[in-house]
């Protein structure tokens, strides 16, 4: 019975995470898509900055997600390394 509140748990997470990489990954191309067009064939810096932050989207979906399902792996040195960063320090309380 554990093992299959374990396996839910795991598959609500990971649904939340792709739900979340997934959509933000969409907005922000398709606002700079409004914004600058189509990709261009040397990439305009626009398109090469966008590209650039598109990488960071899923490590902040992930970080979102251990916060708010409370995962084990947020030990007190990490949620340190966390503060460094102001947008996820106003989320996690020491």
């Amino acid at each position: 019975m554990e093992n299959l509140i374990n396996r839910e748990q795991l598959k609500k997470e990971l649904v939340t995470f792709l739900t979340i990489t997934f959509i933000a990954t969409y907005l922000l191309q398709f606002y700079i898509y409004h914004i600058a067009g189509y990709i261009p064939s040397p990439p305009s810096t626009v398109w090469s900055t966008t590209l650039a932050v598109s990488m960071f989207i899923p490590a902040t979906s992930a970080i979102i997600c251990m916060i708010y399902f409370k995962s084990s792996a947020l030990t007190r040195e990490v949620k340190i390394v966390f503060h460094i960063f102001p947008p996820i320090r106003s989320s996690i309380r020491l």
